[in-house]
């Protein structure tokens, strides 16, 4: 257990840590509970702030957190099993996932399925020089080179006010 429940605080929690714990754990995912999942977002004496990210429900991680835990429920770091829904990679499946990067904090892919990726908006910002234009480079290049799979649902529109593509 890392500690105690202290507060619940709109979508974030502030615990005690326990003395002897290893505080070199920012940004690292928590579980609470069980199904919460939360990210370390702030240390600071003895008091870790964690911020509520989503839950798994039937071995799939859904963002928003419907019901808050309770002062009593039990906080651990994230296991290897649930760390993998997360990042999606437990059930990756070549012709219908994608693999956008490595996770920096535990070294490990993180994958997203095609078709949902596309049934919603999303946005790519950064300032100069952060990317961008690579990584939805490499993002659309990686969904067309796979021989057997189309996306479906994908229509793609691209504001380009440099011409760089």
């Amino acid at each position: 257990m890392l500690g105690k429940i202290k507060e619940i605080n709109n979508n974030n929690l502030i615990i005690e840590y326990q003395e002897n714990q290893e505080l070199n754990l920012l940004n690292h995912f928590v579980k609470i509970g069980n199904n919460i999942i939360g990210e370390i977002i702030n240390i600071n004496e003895n008091l870790i702030t964690i911020k509520l990210l989503g839950e798994i429900i039937n071995q799939e991680f859904s963002y928003g957190v419907l019901k808050k835990p309770s002062l009593k429920e039990s906080i651990s770091l994230i296991d290897d099993n649930n760390l993998k829904i997360i990042l999606n990679t437990l059930n990756y499946q070549e012709d219908k996932d994608l693999i956008l990067g490595i996770n920096p904090i535990y070294n490990q892919e993180v994958t997203i399925k095609i078709n949902p990726f596309f049934q919603n908006h999303f946005a790519i910002f950064g300032s100069t020089g952060s990317g961008k234009s690579c990584g939805i480079s490499r993002i659309i290049q990686n969904i067309y080179s796979k021989k057997n799979y189309i996306a479906y649902h994908s229509n793609l529109f691209i504001f380009d006010n440099y011409g760089e593509y």
